[in-house]
């Protein structure tokens, strides 16, 4: 029988979107949580506070330029990078920044901002200053860019020891053109996707009014005999005018396949009906015909020298579903077909859409043998509070590692 260990993850996530007023705060050091290795920025409008949006009134062929404060508060150097992308709008809701060099669209192109990169040292501040030209004829409304700063360097989450991370702060810039104003959402046709964590129900939206909004709905799912199967609320988060998104609802139950029909009523914060469907048919797929979202991409399995002393484990998986919250990776270990032991790659760090791979220096309890290794790869998700685990992916002989 093999046994059980776990192990530290060398995982480079993803960057980190932090929107709100949370300052920026990374240990330099492993584990570290002394005051002195703290990594902390602030972003912020000239005159504002920390993660504070732009907010600025302009008329139809106004131009103006607006400047951003970088500060270090903490206690060693930080390199910094800022810039400015497209924006879009997240399902149910928030600001999405594309990534830096995507083409500008919309009022994204208003905006006049040179990517910079600088250190800002200790108790220091820099500013970063950027113009905005409001076409002629623009019509009245509000108009939502953004600009982001992230770290250049990826540093180890404080209190952790197994993340490393880069924390990117983004500021929206909202441009408004003074006149009449309205939210109005417009539905798409729903369709039915059946992801890990069971049935979500997807509407597209379109905020077709030219001001932000954001409320609640309310969806009851139907049976062909009209009898009320599910009833669920959503609330959102900024939908952005003139720009279109998804609501995603989560159904409780999984039901058999066929027929549905559905409603969906939706006001705003003061209760002001911003649209509805009704009774619109929606078809729910048989869940044996789906594809798992998440997906084996690759493995190398590398030794460090001839005699083997350790290998260098690099495993990467995909996920196009929803985000795993609570993963367990485990790298199963075998020499000539027998198990040698389950290697945890990674527990508890959420996986989220896109690829994600697991790095990992591995040497087996006893030390490499003479034999053939091969290896497995198993994909969990542990439920809070408790030992239950479902089962995501599971791959045998993922690769091959041959030991004089």
């Amino acid at each position: 029988m093999g046994t059980r260990r776990n192990a530290l993850v060398s995982i480079l996530l993803g960057l980190m979107m932090i929107l709100g007023t949370v300052p920026g705060v990374l240990a330099q050091e492993q584990g570290s949580t002394d005051p002195d290795n703290e990594i902390l920025f602030v972003a912020r409008p000239k005159d504002g506070e920390d993660g504070e949006r732009f907010s600025v009134e302009m008329a139809p062929g106004e131009s103006k330029t607006l400047t951003m404060v970088l500060e270090n508060p903490g206690t060693q150097p930080i390199n910094l990078h800022s810039y400015s992308s497209s924006v879009g709008v997240a399902p149910n809701g928030g600001l999405l920044l594309s990534p830096e060099g995507a083409e500008l669209t919309g009022a994204s192109a208003w905006m006049s901002f040179e990517p910079v990169t600088q250190v800002v040292d200790p108790g220091q501040s820099q500013e970063v200053s950027f113009s905005i030209d409001v076409p002629d004829n623009t019509p009245p409304g509000e108009y939502v860019n953004a600009v982001a700063v992230e770290t250049v360097d990826a540093f180890d989450v404080q209190g952790s020891s197994n993340i490393k991370q880069r924390l990117r702060k983004v500021l929206a810039v909202y441009v408004i053109v003074p006149g009449p104003t309205e939210a109005k959402l417009s539905f798409g046709e729903p369709v039915v996707e059946l992801r890990a964590r069971g049935p979500m129900i997807v509407i597209p939206v379109q905020n077709t009014g030219n001001v932000r909004t954001r409320g609640e709905g309310t969806l009851t799912l139907k049976d062909n005999t009209g009898t009320t199967l599910a009833t669920e609320t959503l609330y959102t988060s900024w939908l952005y005018g003139g720009f279109a998104t998804t609501l995603e609802v989560r159904l409780k139950t999984v039901f058999p396949p066929g027929e549905y029909s559905l409603d969906l009523g939706f006001v705003d914060e003061e209760s002001k009906d911003l649209g509805s469907l009704k009774n619109v048919p929606v078809e729910m797929p048989d869940a044996g015909a789906l594809s798992n979202p998440v997906k084996f991409e690759s493995a190398e399995i590398t030794p460090n020298a001839d005699p083997i002393q350790f290998a260098n484990v690099a495993v990467t998986i995909s996920n196009s579903g929803d985000t795993i919250r609570s993963p367990k990776v485990t790298l199963g270990v075998y020499r000539d077909d027998e198990l040698v032991e389950d290697f945890v790659l990674s527990e508890g760090a959420p996986i989220s859409q896109g690829e994600t791979t697991f790095q990992q220096r591995y040497i087996p309890l006893t030390g490499f043998e003479s034999g053939t290794y091969t290896f497995s790869l198993m994909v969990e998700s542990v439920a809070g509070g408790s030992d239950a685990t479902t089962m995501i992916l599971s791959v045998d002989n993922i690769a091959t590692l041959e030991v004089p």
